[in-house]
């Protein structure tokens, strides 16, 4: 995506990390995963998400991780990142990893167990934009839903400049995608999630894309691909 007001327009799947019975990378199964993601029409694909239970992911492992992802890939979709940590410093690191290794976009929550008030919540952000010159999603999630309201959201996509998409959870998510839907003015994108509960009222309210594990990306996809054709029935 090159400008603020694109919107994806279909599933942007969040894969599971892949992993041998001994808890090493499982490359063949990674692959495969991607080629399900493709198969099934992912528009865009991420990796070190809560599906993929990034929290697990050793350091270590991250830029084969990528690697492995980017290449089998291959350019067909943007790829996103994930990028949330204990700490801002992990999180620029992840970041600039991220666009050396040619990812498209990054996805980023707030550090791990450190809800900041919301000067915290744009510093976190501002210093994460400098960091990296690829769009950012800011990834709501049940823990920072009450902290990253619309108001918030709609005032770090106007001044942090990279900030142009953001994935709307938490117990108030239809609200919020509504709000920020109805006030974004063509300047950040909202993008569905909830694991895609709620997804044809989503579709209703506007929403084009949405980020959901690959448990059910069959049917998610036809859902969604049905209804941005016009056959909403």
């Amino acid at each position: 995506s090159e400008h603020p007001t694109d919107s994806f327009r279909g599933m942007m799947p969040i894969m599971p990390t892949a992993l041998t019975s001994s808890g090493t990378i499982d490359e063949a199964s990674q692959r495969r995963v991607v080629q399900y993601c493709l198969k099934c029409g992912a528009v865009a694909i991420g990796h070190f998400g809560i599906a993929s239970e990034y929290h697990k992911i050793a350091k270590a492992d991250r830029p084969r991780l990528t690697r492995i992802i980017l290449d089998e890939v291959a350019g067909r979709v943007p790829v996103f990142i994930g990028v949330t940590s204990p700490n801002i410093e992990n999180s620029t690191d992840f970041a600039r990893q991220a666009e050396e290794a040619g990812a498209s976009l990054i996805m980023a929550s707030l550090p791990d167990g450190n809800l900041f008030y919301s000067k915290g919540a744009i510093a976190f952000y501002e210093v994460l934009a400098r960091s990296t010159s690829l769009p950012i999603i800011i990834q709501d999630t049940p823990a920072t839903s009450s902290l990253l309201t619309p108001e918030l959201i709609l005032k770090m996509s106007r001044e942090i400049e990279g900030i142009r998409y953001v994935k709307a959870e938490g117990k108030t998510f239809i609200q919020k995608t509504a709000t920020l839907l109805a006030a974004a003015d063509g300047g950040i994108s909202v993008i569905g999630g909830a694991g895609g509960k709620h997804l044809i009222h989503l579709l209703r309210l506007g929403v084009t894309s949405f980020m959901t594990g690959t448990e059910a990306l069959d049917l998610h996809s036809a859902a969604v691909s049905t209804y941005l054709r016009g056959e909403t029935d």
